[in-house]
Protein backbone atom coordinates (compact mmCIF):
# COMPACT_ATOMS: atom_id res chain seq x y z
CA UNK A 1 0.00 0.00 0.00
CA UNK A 2 1.41 3.69 -0.96
CA UNK A 3 2.77 5.79 2.05
CA UNK A 4 1.68 9.09 0.72
CA UNK A 5 -1.39 10.31 -0.69
CA UNK A 6 -2.04 13.36 -2.44
CA UNK A 7 -4.42 15.94 -0.40
CA UNK A 8 -5.79 19.23 -1.04
CA UNK A 9 -3.75 21.16 1.40
CA UNK A 10 -0.14 18.78 0.17
CA UNK A 11 1.10 15.71 0.10
CA UNK A 12 0.37 13.68 3.23
CA UNK A 13 1.63 10.27 5.21
CA UNK A 14 -1.00 8.16 6.26
CA UNK A 15 1.25 7.90 9.51
CA UNK A 16 0.58 10.69 10.18
CA UNK A 17 -2.65 11.49 10.16
CA UNK A 18 -3.01 8.59 12.59
CA UNK A 19 -0.45 7.00 14.93
CA UNK A 20 -2.98 3.98 15.82
CA UNK A 21 -3.78 2.54 12.47
CA UNK A 22 -2.43 3.79 8.91
CA UNK A 23 -5.33 2.36 6.98
CA UNK A 24 -7.51 5.45 8.05
CA UNK A 25 -7.06 8.39 6.46
CA UNK A 26 -9.72 10.03 8.83
CA UNK A 27 -9.22 8.78 12.56
CA UNK A 28 -11.93 11.70 13.88
CA UNK A 29 -15.02 13.45 11.92
CA UNK A 30 -16.31 15.51 14.47
CA UNK A 31 -15.51 18.15 16.90
CA UNK A 32 -17.12 20.72 19.07
CA UNK A 33 -17.72 23.72 17.57
CA UNK A 34 -18.26 26.37 20.22
CA UNK A 35 -18.64 29.50 17.25
CA UNK A 36 -21.70 31.49 17.71
CA UNK A 37 -24.65 30.64 15.88
CA UNK A 38 -23.47 33.43 13.09
CA UNK A 39 -20.07 32.31 12.78
CA UNK A 40 -20.98 28.71 12.73
CA UNK A 41 -22.63 28.88 9.31
CA UNK A 42 -19.33 27.73 7.84
CA UNK A 43 -19.10 24.78 5.95
CA UNK A 44 -18.74 21.46 8.45
CA UNK A 45 -20.71 22.92 10.84
CA UNK A 46 -23.91 20.28 11.67
CA UNK A 47 -27.48 21.63 12.19
CA UNK A 48 -30.92 20.39 12.39
CA UNK A 49 -33.22 20.81 9.41
CA UNK A 50 -36.67 19.85 7.89
CA UNK A 51 -35.50 17.79 4.55
CA UNK A 52 -37.95 17.63 1.64
CA UNK A 53 -39.22 14.06 0.78
CA UNK A 54 -40.08 14.14 -2.91
CA UNK A 55 -42.14 11.55 -4.55
CA UNK A 56 -42.43 10.97 -8.12
CA UNK A 57 -46.04 11.68 -8.11
CA UNK A 58 -46.63 15.00 -6.27
CA UNK A 59 -49.19 16.46 -4.27
CA UNK A 60 -51.10 19.71 -5.12
CA UNK A 61 -52.62 22.52 -2.87
CA UNK A 62 -55.65 22.67 -5.80
CA UNK A 63 -58.11 25.83 -5.44
CA UNK A 64 -61.31 25.40 -3.56
CA UNK A 65 -62.59 28.72 -3.94
CA UNK A 66 -60.73 31.84 -4.31
CA UNK A 67 -62.06 35.57 -4.69
CA UNK A 68 -59.69 37.52 -6.90
CA UNK A 69 -60.69 40.59 -5.58
CA UNK A 70 -60.39 40.11 -1.79
CA UNK A 71 -57.14 38.82 0.35
CA UNK A 72 -58.90 36.00 2.59
CA UNK A 73 -60.88 33.21 2.09
CA UNK A 74 -59.37 31.05 -0.61
CA UNK A 75 -59.83 27.69 0.34
CA UNK A 76 -57.74 24.46 -0.99
CA UNK A 77 -57.72 20.61 -1.45
CA UNK A 78 -55.13 18.37 -1.42
CA UNK A 79 -54.53 15.88 -3.97
CA UNK A 80 -52.58 14.47 -6.75
CA UNK A 81 -52.79 16.22 -10.33
CA UNK A 82 -55.73 16.16 -11.56
CA UNK A 83 -56.67 14.82 -15.34
CA UNK A 84 -57.28 17.74 -17.79
CA UNK A 85 -55.55 20.37 -15.45
CA UNK A 86 -52.77 22.63 -15.14
CA UNK A 87 -51.82 23.34 -11.64
CA UNK A 88 -49.79 26.18 -13.00
CA UNK A 89 -52.59 27.86 -14.62
CA UNK A 90 -55.52 29.28 -12.46
CA UNK A 91 -56.62 32.95 -11.07
CA UNK A 92 -53.94 34.79 -9.22
CA UNK A 93 -54.34 34.19 -4.96
CA UNK A 94 -53.93 37.68 -3.13
CA UNK A 95 -54.31 35.68 0.29
CA UNK A 96 -52.77 37.97 2.46
CA UNK A 97 -48.66 35.69 2.90
CA UNK A 98 -49.40 33.88 0.21
CA UNK A 99 -49.44 35.60 -3.27
CA UNK A 100 -49.41 33.03 -5.80
CA UNK A 101 -49.39 34.38 -9.44
CA UNK A 102 -51.63 32.59 -12.22
CA UNK A 103 -48.13 30.87 -13.49
CA UNK A 104 -46.87 29.13 -9.92
CA UNK A 105 -48.30 26.26 -7.95
CA UNK A 106 -48.42 24.94 -4.28
CA UNK A 107 -47.17 21.63 -3.88
CA UNK A 108 -47.11 19.91 -1.12
CA UNK A 109 -44.37 17.89 0.40
CA UNK A 110 -43.37 15.77 3.79
CA UNK A 111 -40.58 17.04 5.57
CA UNK A 112 -38.76 15.02 8.11
CA UNK A 113 -36.08 16.79 10.73
CA UNK A 114 -32.66 15.72 9.90
CA UNK A 115 -28.92 16.26 10.56
CA UNK A 116 -27.50 18.42 8.02
CA UNK A 117 -23.96 19.48 7.11
CA UNK A 118 -23.41 22.90 6.18
CA UNK A 119 -21.91 22.82 2.52
CA UNK A 120 -21.50 26.34 1.20
CA UNK A 121 -19.77 29.14 2.39
CA UNK A 122 -21.83 32.28 4.00
CA UNK A 123 -23.23 33.71 1.14
CA UNK A 124 -22.64 38.12 0.76
CA UNK A 125 -25.58 39.74 0.95
CA UNK A 126 -26.66 41.42 -2.68
CA UNK A 127 -30.74 42.94 -2.98
CA UNK A 128 -33.32 42.35 -5.50
CA UNK A 129 -34.74 44.23 -7.58
CA UNK A 130 -37.26 45.42 -5.74
CA UNK A 131 -34.39 46.82 -3.40
CA UNK A 132 -35.10 43.85 -0.70
CA UNK A 133 -31.94 41.93 0.05
CA UNK A 134 -31.87 38.69 -1.21
CA UNK A 135 -32.58 35.74 1.75
CA UNK A 136 -29.35 33.98 3.50
CA UNK A 137 -29.42 30.60 1.57
CA UNK A 138 -26.99 27.41 2.38
CA UNK A 139 -26.31 24.31 0.48
CA UNK A 140 -27.11 21.50 2.67
CA UNK A 141 -25.99 17.89 2.74
CA UNK A 142 -28.86 15.32 4.90
CA UNK A 143 -27.90 12.77 7.25
CA UNK A 144 -29.08 9.29 7.08
CA UNK A 145 -28.47 6.54 9.97
CA UNK A 146 -28.13 3.16 8.79
CA UNK A 147 -30.42 1.15 10.94
CA UNK A 148 -31.61 -1.38 9.30
CA UNK A 149 -29.07 -2.00 6.57
CA UNK A 150 -27.26 -4.97 5.84
CA UNK A 151 -23.61 -5.51 6.56
CA UNK A 152 -22.68 -5.83 3.05
CA UNK A 153 -24.76 -2.68 1.86
CA UNK A 154 -22.98 -0.56 5.04
CA UNK A 155 -20.00 -1.75 3.53
CA UNK A 156 -20.04 -0.96 -0.19
CA UNK A 157 -21.08 2.66 1.31
CA UNK A 158 -17.98 2.58 3.04
CA UNK A 159 -16.11 1.79 0.03
CA UNK A 160 -17.18 4.42 -2.04
CA UNK A 161 -18.87 2.29 -4.40
CA UNK A 162 -21.70 4.90 -4.35
CA UNK A 163 -20.96 8.49 -5.87
CA UNK A 164 -24.25 9.39 -4.17
CA UNK A 165 -23.25 8.36 -0.62
CA UNK A 166 -20.22 8.94 2.34
CA UNK A 167 -20.21 6.80 5.34
CA UNK A 168 -20.10 8.52 8.93
CA UNK A 169 -19.56 6.50 11.61
CA UNK A 170 -21.28 6.59 14.92
CA UNK A 171 -19.84 8.84 17.64
CA UNK A 172 -21.34 8.46 21.27
CA UNK A 173 -19.34 11.89 22.44
CA UNK A 174 -21.33 13.78 19.96
CA UNK A 175 -24.23 11.90 19.77
CA UNK A 176 -23.92 10.60 16.28
CA UNK A 177 -24.86 7.13 14.90
CA UNK A 178 -23.41 5.18 12.39
CA UNK A 179 -24.88 7.29 9.11
CA UNK A 180 -24.50 7.89 5.57
CA UNK A 181 -24.83 11.55 4.15
CA UNK A 182 -26.67 11.47 0.67
CA UNK A 183 -25.34 14.00 -2.06
CA UNK A 184 -28.82 12.96 -4.32
CA UNK A 185 -30.83 14.63 -1.45
CA UNK A 186 -28.61 17.80 -1.24
CA UNK A 187 -30.90 20.76 -0.72
CA UNK A 188 -31.05 24.98 -0.47
CA UNK A 189 -32.17 26.20 2.67
CA UNK A 190 -33.06 29.00 4.40
CA UNK A 191 -30.78 30.07 7.80
CA UNK A 192 -34.32 30.07 9.67
CA UNK A 193 -34.94 27.14 9.08
CA UNK A 194 -31.22 25.74 10.44
CA UNK A 195 -31.15 24.76 14.13
CA UNK A 196 -27.87 23.91 16.15
CA UNK A 197 -27.48 20.28 17.27
CA UNK A 198 -26.16 19.43 20.99
CA UNK A 199 -23.73 19.17 21.75
CA UNK A 200 -22.67 22.02 18.99
CA UNK A 201 -20.49 20.47 16.62
CA UNK A 202 -18.85 20.39 13.22
CA UNK A 203 -16.74 18.27 10.96
CA UNK A 204 -13.23 18.32 11.15
CA UNK A 205 -11.09 19.51 8.60
CA UNK A 206 -9.71 15.89 7.18
CA UNK A 207 -13.32 14.61 7.43
CA UNK A 208 -14.78 17.73 5.67
CA UNK A 209 -12.19 17.83 2.83
CA UNK A 210 -12.40 13.92 2.16
CA UNK A 211 -16.39 14.30 1.99
CA UNK A 212 -15.69 17.40 -0.45
CA UNK A 213 -13.38 15.63 -2.91
CA UNK A 214 -15.97 13.02 -2.95
CA UNK A 215 -19.29 15.64 -3.81
CA UNK A 216 -16.76 16.67 -6.52
CA UNK A 217 -16.34 13.65 -7.77
CA UNK A 218 -20.62 13.23 -7.81
CA UNK A 219 -20.99 16.51 -8.50
CA UNK A 220 -18.55 17.10 -11.85
CA UNK A 221 -17.44 13.54 -13.30
CA UNK A 222 -14.19 14.63 -12.74
CA UNK A 223 -12.42 12.92 -9.60
CA UNK A 224 -8.98 14.30 -8.72
CA UNK A 225 -6.21 11.65 -8.48
CA UNK A 226 -5.76 11.50 -4.85
CA UNK A 227 -9.89 10.74 -4.07
CA UNK A 228 -9.91 7.94 -6.31
CA UNK A 229 -6.48 6.52 -4.25
CA UNK A 230 -8.41 6.62 -1.53
CA UNK A 231 -11.37 4.58 -3.01
CA UNK A 232 -8.83 1.89 -3.99
CA UNK A 233 -7.09 2.25 -0.90
CA UNK A 234 -10.85 1.36 0.82
CA UNK A 235 -11.92 -1.60 -1.48
CA UNK A 236 -8.11 -2.91 -0.73
CA UNK A 237 -8.36 -2.45 3.26
CA UNK A 238 -12.43 -4.76 2.49
CA UNK A 239 -10.80 -7.31 -0.07
CA UNK A 240 -13.95 -5.63 -1.91
CA UNK A 241 -13.18 -7.35 -5.09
Amino acid sequence: MAAFWWHPRGRLRLSDLSVENEDELVTRYYEKDNAGDEVSRRPGTIFWCPILEFENDPWFAHIDRVDPYHEKGATFLIGKKRKNTDPFDHVPIKEAGLQVESNEALLVYKAKRRPVVLFSMQPKEWRLRSGRPADEVFLCIPSYTLEGYEPEQILAIKCLKYPTLFYLPADQAFNRKEAMLRFDRAQLVLTSYLERVSPHQRLTNDALTLIQGWFRYWSTGSPEDWILQYQKQQLERFDWA
